[in-house]
């Protein structure tokens, strides 16, 4: 988002010093054609990456959520067994989590309840839980 905060103004500052020229000189001289270009070169590999990062993003959050809901069940079965959810997903046997589930405190659970949560990629200062009350993702702000 930061490149976007600066690409966007950048474009409009470029075009408007291409018309400024065009109306001054009745031609685009030389130098600012060359800097127009080499601007709008970097504001297309901006948008680029912006979007490629934003959609990486996504399919980690697609990937977290199909491994909760695989996960769900098998906790389900835990807690029927022995009353409670399990205090890590070790002991049932989970296959190692996603990335954005990798850190310490994504899962918790206890005998009357367990949740999930991650810190999304693509939004500074939020995060989504999924509890066993809800059964849904809620987005958290931080």
């Amino acid at each position: 988002m930061l490149g976007m905060a600066l690409a966007v103004p950048l474009g409009l500052v470029m075009a408007v010093w291409l018309i400024i020229g065009l109306r001054r000189d009745g031609e685009v001289p030389i130098g600012l054609e060359k800097t127009f270009r080499a601007s709008m070169t970097l504001f297309a590999w901006v948008i680029i990456l912006v979007l490629s990062s934003t959609a990486f993003g996504y399919y980690r959050v697609w990937e977290v959520q199909s491994y909760v809901n695989g996960i769900v069940p098998r906790l389900d079965e835990y807690r029927a067994k022995t009353g409670g959810y399990p205090k890590t997903l070790n002991e049932i046997g989970a296959p190692e989590p996603p990335t954005l589930l990798a850190g310490v405190g994504s899962y918790r659970g206890d005998r009357g309840y367990f949740y999930f949560e991650y810190w999304r990629p693509f939004i500074l200062g939020s995060g989504c839980i999924f509890d066993n009350e809800t059964r849904q993702w809620r987005t958290d702000d931080f």
